[in-house]
């Protein structure tokens, strides 16, 4: 037996009754589970979700911008000082659990852990809250000479590279907060 596609008036319908329940255009998977629709019919009338959303005189979804630097920073230190150290990537996948934060992006946020822990140590460094002045301290991922490699390779000849605070441990005598950490 073969079975009956719904005419486009219908799956407009459909629609236009779903977002009145929702109160907001819903999304095709939601929309298709609501309506016991296939995703198969809705593309044979619209090639796009957004062309069924606007045919049925809604306004499009749109997606989300990305997080500010800022907020990832702020859970970010809240992953450290829980933990009592900066964690490791399966640390900071249990800990976002946990604690619900924002931090999935951490390790490809600014291309890879190495300048993001940067950013974030600068970040920390200007904070006026004496409670994260305590992950200064914590021991950082990966030896300093690969941060320094990978910083150099990251900002050849770029004005940038002389923005960021060199290792301590790179200075001779220096026993600081960023002694090398073995990985």
């Amino acid at each position: 037996m073969t079975a009956i596609r719904h005419t486009k008036e219908e799956i407009l319908d459909l629609y236009k009754a779903c977002q009145a329940k929702l109160g907001e255009p819903p999304g095709i998977d939601r929309f298709c589970k609501m309506a016991k629709l296939k995703p198969s019919e809705i593309n044979f009338y619209w090639p796009r979700p957004t062309a069924l959303t606007k045919e049925a005189g809604a306004t499009p979804n749109e997606f989300g911008s990305k997080l500010p630097d800022k907020v990832v920073f702020q859970d970010y230190a809240r992953v450290c000082l829980d933990l009592g150290k900066i964690p490791a990537q399966n640390e900071l996948r249990m800990a976002q659990r946990e604690l619900e934060t924002k931090t999935h992006t951490v390790y490809t946020r600014h291309g890879d852990i190495y300048v993001f822990q940067d950013r974030f140590r600068m970040w920390v460094e200007k904070s006026t809250e004496e409670e994260l002045k305590a992950i200064l301290q914590f021991e950082w991922l990966g030896s300093c000479e690969k941060r320094e490699n990978i910083r150099s390779l990251l900002y050849q000849g770029a004005a940038t590279a002389k923005s960021f605070p060199p290792c301590v441990s790179s200075v001779p005598g220096s026993s600081g907060p960023w002694r090398d950490a073995t990985v």
